[in-house]
């Protein structure tokens, strides 16, 4: 088996078992909620940089996933960041050894190593996003769910 289809068969394979391990983790242990989605959303992020030739879209999808995880989860953010953009230099790693491409592992397996960027910008300006509305409002739902900002 080629090791592109074994690896997309593989990871997708994979984000369905961890978002069904989030579901039920989720279900008892709410307050993980975090974690499961920066690993679901971190895998995700890993999955399409595997499977894509351009980084913007990695890029973008990074620093929206921390945004989004840092505005919902702002207490421990480094950690939700940490666990997002840990996939995308992983599956470069995994994929330079798979195939055998030890070359590209400085532009490719290092170079993935800015992943950790966007997902850190991301999650702090949530943070900060929700700490606003915090100040604000009393606390960063409220705005959503009382509308009160529009």
């Amino acid at each position: 088996m080629p090791a592109k289809l074994l690896f997309t068969v593989v990871g997708f394979n994979m984000l369905f078992v961890i978002f069904l391990a989030g579901v039920v983790i989720t279900y008892f242990r709410p307050n993980r909620f975090g974690t499961m989605a920066s690993l679901f959303l971190g895998w995700l992020a890993g999955f399409v940089d595997l499977n894509s030739t351009e980084p913007q879209f990695v890029v973008l999808l990074l620093l929206a996933f921390g945004f989004f995880i840092g505005f919902v989860m702002p207490q421990k953010v480094w950690k939700h960041a940490l666990l997002l953009g840990a996939f995308v230099p992983l599956g470069q790693f995994m994929w330079i050894i798979a195939t055998d491409h030890w070359g590209t592992i400085v532009p490719e397996g290092f170079g993935a190593l800015i992943a950790f960027l966007p997902a850190f910008g991301g999650s702090y300006l949530g943070q900060f996003i929700a700490g606003s509305h915090r100040a604000r409002f009393g606390s960063a739902g409220s705005s959503i769910t009382n509308n009160k900002g529009a």
